[in-house]
């Protein structure tokens, strides 16, 4: 019985992800459309190409050599621990010239944001849950990870 339920919530879960993902291509048909022709479109492909990152992902990314200067932005009591929302300064800068005007046109994509759930004692593990387009709302996240019942 406790395989069945695990499997029914792991069902469940999928159908929630799919109904996250959904929402963009319903909302597709009413969002202003990126205007680009054939050749620009090529252009920004061949760049991944040119510079070898199509053969090589991990060249395409640099490190800091330090690490940013942050802010706690949020605490709030969780669970007996804590909940923090943690914002720095990126210093991302696209590598494509063919893509980075439309990058620096919002000025989100300037602050970085790491939300933080710890017990508040020492010994714990560490889990990093990492989130990709469309997923900036904090609780949003916390709902997709399934926080709690990490936690």
């Amino acid at each position: 019985m406790e395989k069945f339920t695990a499997s029914a919530f792991d069902r469940m879960g999928g159908v929630l992800d799919d109904a996250f993902l959904a929402l963009p291509k319903i909302l597709k048909p009413f969002r202003p459309q990126i205007e680009i022709d054939l050749d620009a479109y090529n252009r920004q492909i061949d760049f991944y190409f040119e510079k070898g990152f199509a053969d090589d992902p991990e060249s395409f990314f640099h490190f800091p050599d330090i690490a940013p200067k942050y802010q706690i932005s949020s605490e709030t009591a969780y669970h007996g621990g804590l909940n923090q929302i943690i914002t720095f300064q990126s210093r991302y800068v696209p590598r494509n010239p063919e893509m980075a005007e439309r990058f620096e046109a919002f000025p989100e994509n300037k602050t970085a944001c790491l939300i933080r759930w710890t017990h508040g004692d020492q010994g714990r593990n560490t889990l990093i849950c990492l989130h990709g387009y469309m997923l900036g709302d904090p609780d949003q996240a916390a709902r997709m990870f399934k926080i709690r019942k990490l936690f």
